[in-house]
């Protein structure tokens, strides 16, 4: 898009905001108060860690606005996909899946990558959710959701990390 356009996060905030307010309206009051809430802690999180301690940058050297309104349509698409009636059904399969694609990318990560910190984060979340049948899918969709933002985010230069946190 940046080649194509200089106003590439304007057609991107743009169509976060469509896409977030179709969505609004079309959920439960509960997932409503969910999403305002996400919304929220989206602003909050985002200027907490990329603003205020620089641990990522984003391209325009600012917080897009499409990103704490993305927090919050990523968590109720997880959060729609995990409670899904047909998706409930196949939870264990999908949860020994998740899991072992999910080490698998996290130790892809550590060897080509040098991601300890990543890797020992993975294992960690991996050890906590196996006593939480409730919530695994859950945790695990959303690992994989944004792992794939990650990669798409970075690879396209919409944000990226430092190569050492905090110098």
């Amino acid at each position: 898009m940046v080649a194509i356009t200089k106003n590439a996060q304007f057609y991107a905030n743009a169509l976060m905001l469509f896409v977030f307010v179709i969505t609004f309206f079309k959920v439960t009051k509960r997932l409503k108060e969910q999403m305002l809430g996400a919304v929220l802690i989206g602003f909050f999180g985002e200027y907490l860690f990329s603003v205020f301690l620089g641990m990522y940058t984003y391209r325009l050297a600012n917080v897009p606005l499409y990103i704490p309104f993305g927090h919050a349509f990523v968590y109720i698409a997880v959060l729609c996909f995990s409670k899904a009636a047909a998706i409930k059904k196949q939870h264990i399969k999908l949860d020994k899946t998740f899991a072992i694609f999910i080490f698998i990318y996290a130790a892809a990560f550590l060897v080509f990558k040098n991601d300890i910190f990543g890797f020992v984060m993975t294992i960690a979340t991996l050890f906590i959710l196996r006593n939480k049948p409730k919530e695994r899918l859950f945790y695990l969709t959303m690992y994989i959701s944004v792992a794939v933002l990650e990669i798409i985010g970075t690879t396209y230069k919409c944000w990226w990390w430092p190569s050492t946190a905090w110098n």
